[in-house]
């Protein structure tokens, strides 16, 4: 899981830009993250990282919502 959390974590852009970004690149960018998600194996995504967390204690909630609707 550790190796995935990059990745999982990599949108929206934390801290927000000093420019917000616009309603299209955030389109985008959450598309891109649901994408990703999806093709990960349940497996993967029930895995603990290191710090015995979950990836629903460390993740962006709405995206994981997004990829099951």
């Amino acid at each position: 899981m550790d190796n995935l959390l990059p990745n999982l974590l990599s949108f929206p852009p934390h801290p927000p830009p000093p420019n917000p970004i616009s309603d299209y690149a955030y389109d985008q960018g959450i598309r891109e993250q649901i994408d990703y998600v999806r093709k990960l194996a349940d497996s993967k995504l029930l895995q603990q990282t290191s710090g015995g967390e979950n990836v629903l204690d460390v993740s962006n909630d709405r995206l994981l919502l997004e990829t099951i609707s």
